[in-house]
């Protein structure tokens, strides 16, 4: 009973810190996301996975976190819209041409993002390719060398002289010239 009370115990602390690592990077997220928003950087999943110290795919793994920051996207796209649709006026044109050269830079910074990330991508790809052409390589070896037909290095148990037929060669290094010949 008591090896049961302290694994329950043990889970029980176990869920709670698990609870905590959770709820900490939950909030490092949020405060990731005010942090672009004050700084006017693009709000996208590679900026605040940087800024929160976190995976993208973390962020995509918490549906509720993705959702927020797909609402906060499409605020962001409704309030531009609605300045672009305002009939301009002497004030407006000033505003509409800041939020165009706003946008332009969130999309160069994306852009830009994108590539380096395209950059690395591309050399794991280069990196996979010659990990699979290696692979093959030392698969073809290892058929080489576990057959023994087409393997000269593999000599059979017959070829190697008992003891008493090696007590019977009157010169053993003959015989040893003969096989290391034999194997190749």
């Amino acid at each position: 009973m008591t090896k049961q009370h302290n694994r329950e115990k043990q889970t029980a602390v176990l869920l709670s810190a698990q609870q905590k690592r959770k709820e900490h990077k939950r909030e490092q997220v949020f405060r990731a996301i005010e942090e672009i928003q004050k700084s006017g950087k693009p709000l996208n999943f590679p900026n605040i996975a940087q800024v929160a110290g976190c995976s993208i795919s973390y962020l995509y793994k918490w549906t509720e976190l993705t959702e927020y920051i797909h609402d906060l996207q499409s605020q962001k796209t409704q309030q531009l819209n609605s300045l672009e649709s305002k009939e301009p006026g002497h004030h407006s044109l000033k505003t509409l041409s800041e939020v165009f050269k706003q946008r332009i830079r969130e999309l160069s910074d994306e852009n830009r993002e994108l590539k380096r990330q395209n950059e690395n991508l591309r050399g794991h790809v280069a990196e996979i390719f010659e990990l699979k052409s290696e692979c093959e390589r030392l698969r073809t070896q290892i058929k080489l060398l576990t057959t023994p037909e087409a393997s000269p290095k593999v000599v059979s148990l017959n070829s190697v002289p008992k003891k008493s037929d090696s007590a019977k060669l009157k010169n053993p290094s003959q015989e040893i010239t003969r096989l290391i010949t034999e194997m190749g």
